[in-house]
């Protein structure tokens, strides 16, 4: 786990870790401190001196392979001893069982990357769109993985197997990215890896949510990174659909017939998949928030599409990417 500022969210993180259910000789943690200029530091301290298997790393940049994350997660994959690396956010928690997917490997010796879900934690209607968003993409990347059509991973809940990460080189190999989850997943599948995606109750994880829209735009538009990186097709894919509404918007002032049209299979297409979804999640009531998470699809697609059109930097945890 790769850390930079993250004093508000890191003790409920470590705490999850330290419920894992697991033989502690079995596990180890292994967090890279990016330069923490917060509390982060004296936070992570008594965890350390507390659990032997936490080991907490201060990385200076002159000592990272690459910039950003990925040269933290590549100094830290040289310490590693195991077989499988586990990946995590300091914004997240885990389930007790989160290391049981491990048999999986075991299983199929090509499996190469494992992803679980991650939910979000929401009490606020602006945090209820972004878990309604989480729910409908994963179930959507979901779907087609289950067709033999991988996507993208997510890297605060994902698995590698300790050899197909080698065989890509690693980070360093692999050189820098803002998206370094998706650069790794996809150099493990041309390795001839496979991809699956658990979706059960030991693999969900519950994540903190974007508090305002600035931290929210930044982080979209930083996943968007990975978008050129695609195969063709899926490029195609999946620039439609982030292009979908602001497109209905275009067309409903063109054609209207159309447009309204569109847009209302769009809705109910999403309302079936999404109920379906929230339904075995447990969060049935969350459907609640649906009309105002299509209003607010609408406006994040358009102030991203306006973002990449001007091409601003991107701003996250403290640096600027251009």
């Amino acid at each position: 786990m790769a850390v930079r500022n993250e004093a508000q969210t890191i003790e409920k993180c470590l705490q999850a870790l330290c419920q894992l259910q697991a033989p502690p000789d079995t596990y180890e943690i292994l967090i890279g401190d990016d330069q923490s200029s917060d509390q982060t530091a004296e936070l992570l301290l008594p965890f350390q001196e507390k659990h032997p298997y936490i080991t907490v790393y201060p990385i200076q940049e002159a000592h990272k392979p690459l910039p950003g994350k990925a040269g933290v997660l590549a100094l830290l994959a040289r310490e590693a001893r195991g077989c499988y690396f586990y990946f995590t956010d300091a914004d997240v928690q885990v389930p007790p069982n989160w290391l049981d997917s491990a048999k999986l490997f075991d299983d199929d010796p090509m499996l190469g990357v494992l992803n679980g879900r991650t939910l979000i934690c929401s009490q606020k209607a602006f945090e209820f769109w972004q878990s309604l968003e989480w729910i409908f993409e994963i179930s959507c990347i979901k779907i087609l993985a289950n067709w033999g059509i991988p996507i993208t991973a997510w890297g605060n809940n994902m698995a590698i197997r300790r050899e197909a990460y080698e065989q890509t080189g690693g980070y360093e190999t692999l050189g820098f990215s803002i998206t370094e989850d998706f650069q790794l997943f996809r150099a493990v599948l041309q390795e001839g890896y496979s991809f699956k995606i658990v979706d059960t109750p030991e693999a969900w994880v519950l994540s903190e949510p974007c508090r305002n829209w600035a931290s929210l735009i930044s982080q979209r538009r930083r996943w968007i990174r990975a978008v050129p990186n695609l195969p063709f097709g899926l490029r195609i894919l999946v620039y439609t659909r982030m292009l979908w509404f602001p497109l209905l918007l275009a067309l409903s002032i063109l054609w209207p017939y159309l447009g309204f049209s569109l847009a209302l299979i769009t809705i109910l297409t999403q309302f079936i998949l999404l109920s379906y979804s929230l339904s075995r999640l447990n969060r049935l009531k969350d459907v609640v928030y649906f009309f105002g998470y299509v209003l607010y699809s609408v406006i994040l697609s358009i102030i991203l599409l306006v973002y990449e059109l001007i091409g601003r930097p991107i701003s996250w945890k403290g640096r600027t990417y251009s």
